[in-house]
């Protein structure tokens, strides 16, 4: 059956919207640079030329490869490590809507106006985090459960779908088993709660719930297990103050104070959407129907974002993260209860979905317009790193304060033929025999160890240190600058936005 012609025009209007960051003129995320990063530097050595400096090497053995750091790995082939992660960031957002209109039609539910309000979902604090394979994960189980409603009635490719979507969540991202889990049960839950053959069996049901519920804490307890206690966790870094707003906090981008007046009339308007789905749910009566489930999801993790907003969860970005998610299946529950009930209802969400779209695209602008005055700072960067000595050993040191260049450095990693070494990159290095100084390897897991340790000089193997950021000569003249710099190093490139210092034998 072709599809609806609105729909057609809704499915140009989301994949328009997802696809906006590839206009940008510069689009960057924090941690996105890494990912790209790490990506780079999984392809065999017998294939690409390695990163190698007075017998350094990165050490990329013991690495996992994730199906995102694949996907990356494919893009890299073809594009830039910068314009790779767009690609990426566009190719996520689009897997994301994808699989959220996948399992609602899954559930029954077809698409309609409401469906817009997951267009604003594509600029979250959560993209811009640079979370991708914490996304790409959340697509993967939407996905599954999606496929597993479909299959319904063949269990053989039920089972199978499942099976290979659990193995797809596990290899994504560590939190994906979480979310797989708590969709796939939930939505399994009602399945068996609305057959007619169990309609009646309390007890059957009763005990299905309990073992459900069992299974759900096991899963949750294993993965946090690995998730937090098996994470060694960098030294806190002073995150944009998030911590108002609570549900509609993934909306902020980048500026709390200059965004609120775009953000809070559309949780204006989402206000009134919820309001609206609810009292439609309410007249639907008490029974059971199938996005049902949405409501579950969304109480439980809007209570993991209030459990996790922690010092030692901020760290991790859990209660963003579960914030992000619980936005995500409130959008869904209202486009499934709009096209449920219809009526005025309906009408009311579809409304305020469309004129969030306005303000949504003043929010892309804005967004657009804010980076774009980040290019120089970016432009800066990339040319000092082109200027570095081939196969030297370079210590880039982050002297800005904008969080959104701190990883930038990552780029120069994957474009530079020699090592640099930075903890701010978390990538290791394995030290050969003919360069066992072990201040190198510390100096690569402790961001201020050079700081602690000034006293000790920088290794003799050192052979370029790359400062970047705004304000460089204030930094360099600050204590221990001087005294390790000295008058071994002398400046070989300076453009502003960087400066290279590079060692000479001393006289």
């Amino acid at each position: 059956m072709r599809p609806h012609k609105t729909t057609i025009v809704l499915l140009a209007l989301l994949l328009a919207n997802t696809g906006a960051i590839l206009c940008f003129r510069y689009f960057t995320t924090i941690d996105g640079p890494l990912h790209v990063l790490r990506a780079s530097l999984l392809d065999p050595r017998w294939i690409t030329q390695g990163h190698v400096a007075h017998g350094m090497v990165y050490e990329t053995t013991g690495w996992t490869w994730r199906l995102g750091d694949l996907t990356l790995a494919a893009l890299l082939r073809v594009c830039s490590p910068e314009r790779a992660h767009d690609v990426f960031a566009v190719l996520v957002n689009g897997c994301v809507l994808f699989a959220a209109l996948a399992f609602l039609r899954a559930h029954g539910t077809r698409v309609g106006l409401a469906v817009l309000w997951s267009a604003p979902l594509t600029l979250s604090f959560v993209l811009g985090m640079g979370l991708f394979h914490f996304m790409l994960g959340a697509a993967v189980s939407l996905a599954t459960v999606a496929w597993w409603k479909w299959h319904e009635h063949s269990p053989r490719w039920r089972w199978t779908g499942l099976l290979v979507g659990v193995f797809l969540a596990w290899q994504t991202h560590r939190g994906a088993p979480i979310i797989l889990c708590a969709c796939f049960l939930a939505s399994f839950l009602v399945e068996r709660m609305t057959t007619r053959s169990h309609a009646n069996d309390k007890r059957r049901t009763l005990l299905l719930l309990s073992v459900s519920v069992g299974a759900v804490l096991l899963v949750v307890a294993l993965v946090w297990q690995r998730l937090v206690m098996d994470i060694p966790l960098p030294t806190p870094r002073v995150l944009p103050a998030f911590d108002e707003d609570l549900l509609i906090r993934p909306f902020i981008l980048l500026d709390p104070e200059q965004e609120r007046w775009t953000v809070l009339p559309l949780a204006l308007l989402l206000l009134i959407a919820v309001c609206s789905g609810t009292w439609a749910r309410i007249r639907m009566g008490r029974g059971l129907f199938q996005h049902d489930p949405l409501l579950l999801l969304i109480l439980v993790f809007q209570l993991i974002a209030w459990l996790g907003h922690s010092p030692y969860g901020r760290q991790l970005l859990i209660a963003e993260r579960a914030e992000w998610l619980a936005l995500l299946f409130l959008v869904l529950w209202l486009a499934a209860v709009a096209d449920a009930r219809r009526g005025h209802a309906a009408v009311l969400i579809g409304i305020t979905a469309l004129l969030a779209l306005p303000l949504h695209v003043i929010r892309i602008v804005q967004m657009e317009r804010s980076l774009f005055e980040l290019k120089p700072a970016r432009d800066g960067i990339i040319e000092a790193g082109e200027n570095l000595a081939p196969g030297s050993l370079a210590m880039p040191v982050n002297v800005g304060r904008n969080a959104l260049l701190q990883h930038l450095d990552a780029y120069i990693a994957a474009h530079h033929s020699g090592i640099l070494i930075s903890s701010n990159n978390a990538v290791p290095i394995d030290v050969a025999t003919q360069a066992d100084d072990q201040r190198i390897l510390r100096m690569a897991h402790d961001p201020h160890w050079v700081a602690r340790h000034w006293r000790e000089g920088l290794p003799t193997e050192v052979d370029q240190v790359l400062f970047l950021g705004g304000d460089i000569e204030r930094a360099v003249s600050k204590h221990p600058w001087p005294v390790l710099l000295g008058t071994r190093f002398r400046v070989t490139f300076d453009n502003g936005y960087a400066r290279i210092y590079s060692a000479f034998p001393v006289q």
